[in-house]
């Protein structure tokens, strides 16, 4: 009867895969339930809508249900001045509106997501709307390690891939986006370090800019910040040296997740000196996350 059930939901899985397929020739948008909530993706961008589908639940589910377990095991998630979750690279919304979902009983919860390009920026508002949460700030800026401008390059095929990094052969268009360096961005919102509950940072290599241009408020808050750690596009970018050490008078540990199946790294919290012999296991990765820990972070767990 399992097995039957489990085939049946592939069936409908291909079926409704399928269908996408064929609305993206006619339709400029797609839209996609799951978990409660509803998303709306350019028809160009089949990579997470096609993942949503299949797995039939929102893209870094794990990952962000993973996050809030941890918080609430912390003295954090009972500091009523704490209300801020920052999503870095917020897409067209995923990790925001599925957040604030699991947010919604913790009183006075405050969102800000930072999506830089223009036509993905417009879907992230649309879908806040969309599911009753336009309460979301959205701020159209890239976070970076200074203000200025950017050259960004929408992927085809995965707009949340799009970066800042270089054209690559799936580029297909090309935008000049405003960028701000996170110091900046909480002095100009009166954005306090007491204030903020989490930082999420997924911005396709471009981690240690956001992290560098926000030291001051990052030491201060002393939260935990999830990254996508892409130790291969730091190499290839140069910066991954300096990353690293900047990281580690930054952050005093960091945490694998179980389900990121590294079976040399993970079950615990490791000293931010041993991110060279992580990097080290996932050399055939392009990506990993990870949470970064300062001694305040590591402070606020309860029972130690």
């Amino acid at each position: 009867m399992d097995q039957l059930k489990s085939d049946e939901l592939s069936q409908k899985t291909k079926e409704t895969i399928f269908k996408t397929a064929v609305a993206r020739d006619v339709m400029p948008f797609i839209s996609v339930k799951t978990d409660g909530l509803t998303f709306l993706f350019d028809s160009r961008d089949t990579l997470m809508a096609n993942s949503m589908i299949t797995l039939e639940s929102t893209y870094s589910r794990d990952e962000i249900d993973f996050c809030l377990n941890f918080l609430k095991d912390t003295e954090i998630w009972n500091d009523k001045r704490r209300n801020t979750f920052l999503d870095i690279g917020a897409n067209i919304g995923t990790t925001s509106i599925y957040a604030r979902k699991q947010l919604k009983n913790r009183e006075g919860n405050k969102i800000i997501a930072f999506e830089p390009v223009p036509p993905i920026f417009r879907l992230l508002r649309a879908n806040c709307i969309l599911n009753g949460y336009d309460d979301i700030v959205c701020e159209n800026y890239a976070v970076s390690s200074k203000k200025g401008n950017l050259k960004f390059n929408l992927q085809d095929g995965n707009f949340g891939g799009s970066n800042a990094i270089g054209e690559n052969d799936e580029t297909i268009e090309t935008y000049e986006v405003r960028a701000i360096t996170l110091d900046e961005y909480a002095g100009s919102a009166n954005l306090t370090p007491e204030s903020i509950f989490f930082v999420w940072i997924d911005v396709e290599g471009f981690e240690p800019d956001v992290i560098e241009g926000g030291k001051k408020i990052i030491r201060s808050a002393g939260v935990p910040i999830y990254i996508e750690y892409n130790p291969s596009i730091y190499k290839r970018r140069g910066v991954f040296e300096n990353a690293v050490e900047s990281w580690k008078n930054l952050f005093s540990y960091f945490i694998v997740p179980t389900f990121m199946n590294n079976e040399k790294m993970q079950n615990g919290i490791f000293e931010i000196g041993q991110l060279e012999l992580y990097t080290e296991t996932i050399d055939f990765r392009d990506t990993m996350n990870i949470m970064l820990l300062t001694d305040e972070a590591l402070k606020n767990i309860k029972n130690g």
